[in-house]
């Protein structure tokens, strides 16, 4: 059963944003980027327009809360979309947002688990760390048996 019209102008601002997004097939965290808002926030927008609309997927409720919108078209980009004039008071991203740190950089590719989530934590790297210290002690043991069974050999 669709909604009615009362339900979909009683979705917020921000809820009927996410839903355009995700109609035009950005997820959450792009949407999240877009709007400069929480991945969890924009989930949560979305859930609460599901519920609202009684569509059991984002895909549907945004299709539901487009199909209901032929009043409000859009005839250029919406305010979320459009580029800001004054770029003055927005502050610059540094470039090395969002990768890892150099340092473990080398660690993370050689251990094949840079890009993972999570994988970068503190308990991860010092798990590693361990792990490394491990084999290099049992390393460094062998080493020393085969030497001195050399010396033994040629002696």
């Amino acid at each position: 059963m669709p909604p009615d019209n009362q339900i979909i102008k009683n979705l917020t601002k921000r809820q009927k944003e996410c839903l355009d997004l995700v109609n035009n097939g950005y997820s959450s965290k792009e949407i999240a980027g877009i709007l400069v808002i929480a991945p969890n926030t924009v989930d949560s927008h979305i859930a609460t327009a599901m519920s609202a609309l009684g569509a059991s997927t984002r895909g549907q409720a945004a299709r539901l809360m487009l199909s209901h919108e032929t009043s409000e078209k859009f005839t250029s980009k919406p305010d979320y979309l459009v580029e800001p004039k004054n770029t003055e008071h927005i502050p610059e991203v540094p470039s090395d947002v969002g990768k890892p740190d150099k340092r473990w950089s080398l660690l993370l590719t050689t251990l094949n688990l840079r890009g993972k989530e999570g994988a970068t934590g503190f308990w991860n790297k010092l798990i590693i760390i361990i792990q490394i210290s491990l084999l290099s002690t049992f390393a460094l043991a062998a080493t020393v048996l085969l030497m001195s069974g050399i010396v033994a050999i040629l002696s």
